[in-house]
């Protein structure tokens, strides 16, 4: 809402729940996949003998309950995750791409997989997918309309018009949002009223109810100082009578810390400043994660770390294995495992000086190793023994220096990569930010991309990443 904008806000037109609309997404999607299943049945298998379509229906009823289970955990039935288009659209893709990976490994498991037509698994699959990306393309325009007239967005009242009133309105001012429709302030005390709101009061106490029924308000914040006790729990008891929520406007401090939400502990509602990133479920998910993708990348690739490992023995003296300490989850010094790529008497086990390009302290292979990511093979070991992830931020070496600067000094707040496992790959390395640290705006953008990493996480953030390690993280022209 511009400052400028007239204070009489007209009524609102009438409003579409965000909530319902992702509640009919969720089911589209299902009866898509449902629908395609069972269309395609007659279409092509009919002509086959002995085939029973009720296997056929329980499939696509079993994929389309798994697929809306699926969507829900990585939130693509939240609306405000409706934008970014191309966001959206790829996580539809590879979502119901797993859950048909899913239901293959099933049928293979148990030695079904001859009872399925690959014909018709083709058309399921790729007609689900057509369906449900197309089911996205209709509804944006649709979403547009809704948000130009207003009917998505919830109308709120601001009760206080002083200093914490303008603060909040700086704040609202700030950060654009289509979706909340400020009606106004609403203060009994116009002469303390800050200049700057006058515009927008739309009356006082005695009007809010009013107010909120007129114009279909269903949230309301009080923008007033937590020492006015009685004057807090007056406006409660007026306005618990309205189908509204009723926030309480962070007080002074507060608007510092404007992504920390409320939390109860001991029964007492808080301010969370920090959160521990892998709390609750997350955590076993990730560890079942990296348990079972690294047992398995670990036994696909044994045979070929034998050679690499041969190949190490006949290229230069000394063990095939390099061993270097590093920080670990919550600053404690782990050990990472990594194929030599240096001649033995030239190793900086404390990497005190970068690796450059050309550098002589490499050996021929493993400059080869080393451009591949080859040589990180060997912590996938670190990963079984639960001192690493397959996705983290990497680990750097306890001397690691960016421009001559240590790392911890360089960038202020580096240590908070340490509240996750330090990772194989993540995402700054699948964003181009690895190799030499020549500077200190590198070793600050690879942070960056690792924060965000940690304050995003998520099971298909994790994947994402592997998959995109897998499909162009093996060469890298940074690496040396």
């Amino acid at each position: 809402m511009n400052p400028n904008e007239s204070v009489a806000a007209r009524k609102a037109p009438g409003r579409i729940s965000k909530d319902a609309v992702m509640g009919v997404l969720r089911v589209v999607d299902m009866a898509i996949i449902l629908v395609v299943g069972n269309v395609a049945f007659p279409l092509y298998l009919d002509l086959e003998f002995g085939i029973d379509p009720l296997d056929y229906l329980l499939l696509t009823l079993f994929g389309a309950v798994l697929t809306g289970y699926l969507f829900h955990s990585v939130s693509l039935y939240v609306f405000d995750n409706l934008r970014p288009w191309s966001r959206q659209l790829s996580k539809v893709l590879v979502g119901w791409s797993i859950v048909l990976a899913v239901l293959l490994t099933l049928a293979f498991l148990t030695k079904t997989t001859d009872q399925w037509s690959r014909v018709w698994t083709i058309i399921w699959y790729a007609g689900s997918a057509v369906g449900m990306v197309g089911a996205r393309i209709m509804l944006w325009p649709v979403v547009r309309m809704w948000e130009r007239e207003g009917r998505l967005a919830r109308s709120f009242i601001v009760v206080g018009a002083g200093a914490q009133g303008r603060a909040f309105l700086a704040a609202f001012n700030a950060r654009p949002n289509p979706g909340m429709r400020l009606v106004g302030f609403v203060d009994d005390r116009v002469e303390r009223v800050d200049p700057v709101l006058l515009p927008h009061r739309v009356g006082g106490l005695d009007d809010l109810v009013s107010l909120a029924r007129q114009h279909d308000v269903n949230l309301i914040v009080i923008a007033l100082p937590w020492a006015a006790e009685g004057r807090v729990m007056e406006i409660v008891r007026r306005v618990k009578e309205l189908p509204a929520d009723l926030f309480l406007c962070p007080d002074g401090l507060g608007f510092h810390f404007s992504s920390g939400k409320l939390a109860s502990v001991a029964g007492v509602p808080m301010l969370t400043i920090f959160h521990e990133p892998l709390a609750g479920w997350r955590l076993p998910v990730k560890e079942i994660e990296d348990k079972v993708l690294g047992t398995l990348i670990l036994l696909i690739w044994l045979p070929f770390m034998a050679l690499i490992a041969l190949a190490i023995k006949l290229d230069s003296p000394g063990p095939v294995l390099f061993r270097q300490k590093r920080a670990g989850f919550n600053s404690r010094i782990i050990e990472v495992w990594k194929f030599r790529t240096m001649h033995h008497d030239m190793r900086d086990p404390d990497a005190e000086k970068l690796t450059t390009r050309g550098d002589p302290r490499v050996t021929r292979l493993g400059a080869v190793l080393r451009r591949t990511s080859l040589d990180e093979l060997p912590q996938f070991f670190n990963v079984l023994r639960g001192e690493m992830s397959i996705v983290g931020p990497r680990p750097h070496a306890l001397s690691a220096k960016a421009a001559d600067t240590l790392y911890t000094e360089a960038v202020d707040g580096y240590a908070v990569r340490h509240k996750v496992k330090p990772g194989i790959t993540g995402w700054a390395q699948v964003n181009g930010w690895r190799g030499e640290t020549d500077t200190i705006e590198k070793i600050k953008r690879r942070v960056e991309y690792d924060l965000y990493y940690i304050d995003n996480w998520s099971l298909w953030f994790d994947l994402r990443i592997i998959m995109m390690t897998a499909w162009g993280g093996l060469f890298h022209r940074n690496a040396y």
